[in-house]
Parts: C-alpha cells; sequence; structure tokens
C-alpha cells in the first residue's frame, strides 16, 4: 500500500469518528438557571401554602404553571411538620423514599425520622429532616437527552 492510499484511509477513519461524534446521543445533567429560578420561586411560595394546608393543591398548579417555562418539569416534596414527614410525588416517573415506592401523583406520610432518601433510578438524594417545620424539594425535567435536577434542601 502506498502513503497516498494510507493518507486518504486514515483521512477517512478520522472523519467517520469526528462525524459518528456529532450523531451519537449524549446524556446531560444540567441545571440551568432558569430551572434554579423556578425551583428557589417555589420554595419561597410553598411555606406559605403549607400554612394554610393547602400545600398539595399549590404545589399540582405550581407544577402545571411550570410545565409553560420548562417542559416536563416535576417536583417531589418533603414536608416535616411534627412528628411526621409527608412527600407529593408530581415527577411522572416512580421515586422512593428509603424504601417505600411512590408513584406519580401519589402521597407518603411516614414517621419523621433524622433524614430520609429519595432515590429516583440510580440516583440517591438525601434530605434532612430533622429541623421542624421544613421544607425540602427534589425538581426534575427530562426533554430527550438532557436531564435537569435541582435539590433544594437547606
Amino acid at each position: 500500500m502506498n502513503k497516498k492510499s494510507q493518507f486518504y484511509i486514515i483521512t477517512a477513519v478520522i472523519l467517520l469518528a469526528m462525524t459518528s461524534g456529532f450523531f451519537m446521543p449524549k446524556l446531560s445533567y444540567d441545571t440551568d438557571t432558569k430551572f434554579r429560578e423556578v425551583g428557589d420561586n417555589y420554595i419561597r411560595e410553598a411555606s406559605f401554602a403549607a400554612n394554610t394546608g393547602n400545600l398539595d393543591d399549590f404545589s399540582r398548579k405550581f407544577v402545571d404553571y411550570a410545565g409553560i417555562k420548562e417542559q416536563n418539569f416535576g417536583l417531589a416534596y418533603i414536608y416535616a411538620k411534627g412528628r411526621n414527614v409527608t412527600v407529593l410525588n408530581l415527577i411522572k416517573k416512580t421515586i422512593y423514599i428509603n424504601e417505600f415506592k411512590l408513584d406519580f401523583n401519589q402521597t407518603l406520610t411516614i414517621g419523621r425520622e433524622s433524614s430520609i432518601t429519595l432515590t429516583k433510578e440510580s440516583d440517591q438524594y438525601f434530605f434532612n429532616t430533622s429541623d421542624a417545620p421544613k421544607i425540602s424539594a427534589f425538581f426534575y425535567s427530562e426533554t430527550g437527552s438532557t436531564k435537569k435536577v435541582y435539590v433544594k434542601n437547606e
């Protein structure tokens, strides 16, 4: 094989590798500023809703509204008050709270512990529930191969 044909073969391999990189789906976790602002707004307003006993209704309406700005937006809140921790899953996927399965639009109330673990797919997120009362939240959005996650746990 002469040098000219080697050059063409190497060039073809390089071009093939470069173009295949453009067309392969890329899975990425992204947390952009707008997504974080939506989550921060929820936490700020949720405390008022919790004080009036309307946290579930507020959360459902908030997810509908946030869906206008952020496609496929969902959240799960963790509300620690008194001796209980209440979790509402408004993510269109199954999550686990400690060992309990929680499907979309389901609420779970468990006895208060110092912390709980939220598991989505294989990712785990830890929430401190020792302070009372306290609202924490897990925000999630998935569009194509881009997943956005924001955890608010203060």
